[in-house]
């Protein structure tokens, strides 16, 4: 018996229904234009059919699964673990953003600090200076110009 007689033995209705539908599909293609190899249409279809039928199709007309084909099946049947991948990465981008909020805000608080600070030894100084000789008063009030 021959491989395509026992595989079609194994696949259910729906799907060998569907992989004869596509069998038409790259038998049009390849009549509709000469140049066009038969490994590339069968791909071609397969990108738009359910992984499931893809596969079929693909080792019934080729004997073998091409890489983007292998890729689909890869995605499908990992879906579950890049969907909870993509939750981690982006709650981890989120507890980053939420980090870097409170270090700006941090920040800026130290500098309203500083700023205040600032602007009181400045008042400090100028009540010490005298306004004539520009010189710092003792702590007794006086300065070199007295």
């Amino acid at each position: 018996m021959e491989q395509t007689g026992d595989v079609k033995d194994e696949v259910p209705v729906a799907v060998q229904t569907a992989v004869d539908d596509a069998v038409r599909r790259v038998e049009a293609l390849v009549a509709a234009d000469p140049d066009l190899v038969h490994g590339d249409a069968v791909e071609e279809v397969a990108l738009t059919l359910p992984v499931e039928v893809a596969v079929e199709l693909c080792e019934q007309t080729m004997q073998f699964v091409p890489d983007t084909v292998r890729a689909r099946v890869f995605q499908t049947e990992h879906a579950d673990s890049f969907a909870r991948s993509a939750a981690q990465s982006a709650e981890r981008d989120a507890l980053q953003a939420k980090s870097k909020q409170r270090s700006q805000r941090a920040a800026a608080t130290r500098a309203a600090t500083l700023a205040a600070e600032a602007a009181a030894e400045s008042v400090a100084l100028k009540s010490a200076t005298c306004p004539e000789c520009f010189q710092l008063r003792a702590a007794s009030g006086v300065c070199g110009c007295d």
